[in-house]
């Protein structure tokens, strides 16, 4: 059975992969005790035979963390790295080594479901978004702060503001009538905009309208301000993950 470790730059997430994905975990890295996370991941009945890690975090962290799973299971981990043609998708980088390998395996996660063109939105820390062609062409991306870093600037940087915490927003609206509702409303509506901005340009690039997948974990907060279809899967990078374990086992 295999480990399967996507660690961002806010959360770890982990997944068991014996042909299926099950047990998914997550937690917090930031600040943590790194032997609580440790903790959190083994605690289980499961044993590895193999610990798969893609990690856009800290290089020191991510090599604690593996180190110490890999005391823990004698096993040595295996740190995946974005391939430029792989999987049926085609980057657009020109150094495919600055791509994020998140941004890369929730893509190849989406060709398994789809066969047109793909908009992948990751609403975590950062937003990012990516657009692939129905051949796989990946036609480049997006990367701006997250909901919660447009809100923390707001309220770092705007004295007047920071007197309204956004924990009193009550719910999401166009034109809030309070500071904080203001705040949390407006950069989640910027999200949004920027999300379907992008889906149309990928339409007229294509010619197609494109699917709208929406991962990391403000997409459920975003998915039901879109004004188009849109499918949301939280686990989109460990899906992608599990393809290469898949692969890997043939």
């Amino acid at each position: 059975m295999n480990l399967l470790l996507d660690i961002g730059n806010t959360n770890v997430k982990w997944a068991w992969h014996d042909g299926s994905l099950h047990g998914f975990g997550e937690l917090e890295h930031q600040d943590a005790d790194l032997g609580n996370v440790v903790d959190a991941i083994i605690d289980s009945d499961h044993d590895a035979d193999g610990i798969w890690i893609a990690s856009v975090a800290d290089d020191e962290f991510t090599k604690e963390l593996g180190e110490a799973l890999a005391d823990e299971f004698d096993i040595e981990p295996y740190y995946v790295e974005v391939e430029p043609e792989a999987f049926d998708v085609n980057i657009a980088y020109e150094y495919p080594e600055r791509l994020g390998v998140d941004r890369w395996l929730a893509m190849i996660a989406t060709r398994t479901v789809s066969d047109g063109p793909v908009l992948v939105a990751d609403a975590g820390t950062a937003l990012t978004v990516d657009g692939l062609l129905d051949d796989g062409t990946h036609v480049g991306g997006l990367i701006c702060p997250g909901i919660h870093l447009m809100q923390d600037a707001v309220f770092e940087d705007t004295a007047e503001v920071a007197d309204h915490a956004a924990d009193d927003a009550d719910g999401i609206e166009l034109f809030a009538d309070d500071t904080g509702a203001a705040v949390v409303s407006g950069s989640t509506f910027a999200a949004v905009a920027l999300i379907e901005y992008a889906a149309d340009e990928l339409e007229r690039i294509s010619g197609e309208l494109p699917e709208v997948y929406l991962t990391g974990g403000a997409a459920a907060a975003i998915a039901p301000l879109m004004g188009l279809e849109v499918h949301v899967l939280r686990e989109l990078v460990l899906r992608g993950l599990a393809l290469l374990v898949e692969t890997e086992a043939e």
